[in-house]
């Protein structure tokens, strides 16, 4: 995908959201006119030293109508998945409505040597076609020494009561509002957010203002370790905007807020590159914010 982002003019992200979107639509037209089914898999890989591979992970699926082919996890801009500590999302079709998850088996292979094992951490597979998902959490090393190159897991079934809701608040800095479209993205531990779009008021991301949106996923995704904030840039003379922080709250079922974290960006977009975004980790003594433009 790099060569043909260079071409058309447009950066990595943009080339992948552009990739997603494409391929999210043919599998929703596949959908329709089949029994056609596709499924969102989130694969951590655990956080210690030697637990990312350079080798090839695949999976199937088996429910209790049907199974799926083994289908080969690759990231859609060409980078290496399943690397220490990351939280990868793929899209995975399957071309049979599955039912009820039961079971999943991943794969490991083309893993050569010491740096080849791979140490997975949890899985999890949400479905548009049912509310709540599944979870795979099994900690265990796949082609290392003495140890196997499958694995086949039980499904946990988690209900849409058990889905994970936050509260964001946004500050936006003195002088620096905005009407460009904002939206956000969680990562955590287990799992990464779709981007939502945070828009509730006309007044939104006014000068000096703090913003407060609720906002619901359809799967937890564990502790909250960095936030992403995205502008479209639509703003026109009004696109700029200069972002103080974010704070994420997790609500529970009584309904009372648990801090997840302060997130100081003191960011500004220019409003001038459409599709910018900015990463921040959970605040630390030390800690910047990461810009990238596409």
């Amino acid at each position: 995908l790099g060569q043909v982002a260079n071409e058309l003019g447009c950066g990595p992200q943009q080339m992948r959201r552009m990739h997603d979107h494409h391929q999210s639509c043919c599998y929703k037209l596949a959908m329709k006119a089949s029994n056609f089914s596709l499924y969102r898999v989130v694969v951590v890989t655990q956080d210690v030293r030697g637990a990312g591979t350079h080798g090839q992970v695949s999976i199937a699926l088996r429910g209790r109508h049907s199974e799926s082919e083994l289908f080969l996890l690759q990231s859609p801009d060409g980078s290496q998945p399943f690397q220490r500590g990351a939280t990868d999302v793929f899209m995975v079709p399957a071309n049979a409505e599955l039912g009820e998850l039961q079971e999943l088996t991943v794969e490991l292979s083309g893993a050569d040597g010491t740096e080849g094992a791979w140490l997975l951490g949890a899985i999890t597979v949400s479905s548009e076609n049912e509310d709540g998902y599944y979870e795979f959490a099994h900690s265990a090393w796949l082609g290392a020494s003495n140890s196997q190159e499958s694995l086949t897991l039980k499904a946990k079934r988690h209900t849409a009561d058990e889905r994970a809701e936050f509260v964001i608040e946004v500050r936006t800095g003195e002088g620096g509002g905005t009407t460009s479209n904002i939206s956000i993205v969680l990562i955590g531990t287990q799992g990464v957010s779709p981007p939502t779009l945070l828009d509730n008021a006309p007044d939104n991301f006014t000068s000096g203002k703090t913003d407060m949106f609720p906002i619901r996923l359809a799967s937890p995704i564990g502790n909250l370790s960095e936030v992403e904030l995205r502008s479209d840039g639509s703003g026109g003379s009004d696109a700029a905007w200069v972002c103080d922080s974010v704070t994420v709250a997790e609500v529970d079922q009584l309904g009372r807020r648990n801090e997840q974290g302060v997130f100081q960006f003191d960011a500004r977009f220019d409003g001038e590159t459409p599709e910018t975004s900015f990463v921040q980790h959970r605040v630390r003594s030390s800690t910047a914010s990461r810009m990238s433009i596409d």
